[in-house]
C-alpha cells in the first residue's frame, strides 16, 4: 500500500478543483488547441499512424506514466488529442491506479458515462477487456480507461510495447474534428499540385534532352 501512496498525492495535486464542474482544457501541461512545436528536441514524430502523431515529454507528467503522445492536425500542428500510458506488471496495481484517477477526474469534471464514445468522437478500436470512463463537455472529453493486456493492435513499434502488458491510458480529446478533415483536404491537394508541377517538368525537360 506505501508504494501507492506517491501516485495517490500526485494525482489529487494535479486534478482536484472545486466543487462545480471544471472545463475539460488538457492534461500534463499540454492544452488542446494550441500549436506543438514540431521542431521541438521534446517532440518525437511517431511512425505507423494515419494521423500526425508526436511523442512529447509533457510539461507536467503524471508520476508513473511513461508515455505521452500528441495528435495534430497536418498542417497547422493544432493539438486535438494528447494521450498518457502507464503499464503495469500486476494487473492489480493498474486497477488501483484506475480507480484513484477515475475518481479525481469524477471530482474535477463531474458527471462520467461509463461508455468508450464520446460527443467528440468514437474510439475506432475498442477492445473487449477494455474498462473505461469518459467525462464531456461541449468541446473537449477526457477518457480514462484499464487494459488487461494482450488485446492491442501491434501495428507500429510504440503499441508493441503495451501490447502484453496490464496499463491505464488517459485520453483528453477536443472537437477539432472539422479544423483537422479541412487541413487533410489542403494537404492532398498541396500533394497532387505537387505530383502535377513534377509532370510538367519531366515533360518541358523531355523536349530539350
Amino acid at each position: 500500500m506505501l508504494r501507492m501512496l506517491p501516485i495517490i498525492f500526485l494525482a489529487f495535486a494535479l486534478f482536484t478543483g472545486p466543487s462545480t464542474a471544471a472545463p475539460i482544457e488538457g492534461g500534463f501541461g499540454l492544452k488542446l488547441g494550441t500549436i506543438l512545436n514540431t521542431e521541438s528536441s521534446l517532440a518525437e514524430k511517431v511512425d505507423g499512424f494515419s494521423n500526425t502523431v508526436f511523442q512529447v515529454k509533457p510539461p507536467a507528467p503524471l508520476k508513473g506514466f511513461e508515455h505521452y503522445t500528441v495528435y495534430v492536425t497536418p498542417i497547422s500542428h493544432t493539438i486535438y488529442q494528447i494521450k498518457a500510458i502507464r503499464k503495469y506488471e500486476l494487473l492489480e496495481d493498474a486497477q488501483t491506479d484506475f480507480e484513484i484517477l477515475n475518481e479525481v477526474l469524477a471530482r474535477k469534471y463531474g458527471k462520467k458515462e461509463t461508455t468508450n464514445r464520446s460527443k467528440t468522437g468514437t474510439k475506432a478500436y475498442v477492445p473487449d477487456n477494455e474498462k473505461g470512463s469518459t467525462y464531456d463537455s461541449k468541446e473537449s472529453s477526457v477518457n480514462i480507461s484499464i487494459f488487461k493486456g494482450r488485446n492491442i493492435r501491434q501495428f507500429n513499434r510504440y503499441t508493441h510495447e503495451y501490447s502484453d502488458s496490464p496499463r491505464v491510458s488517459i485520453t483528453y480529446r477536443s472537437n477539432l474534428r472539422s479544423l483537422l478533415e479541412r487541413e487533410k483536404k489542403e494537404l492532398r491537394k498541396r500533394n497532387s499540385d505537387a505530383g502535377n508541377n513534377r509532370e510538367t517538368r519531366i515533360r518541358d525537360a523531355q523536349s530539350s534532352l
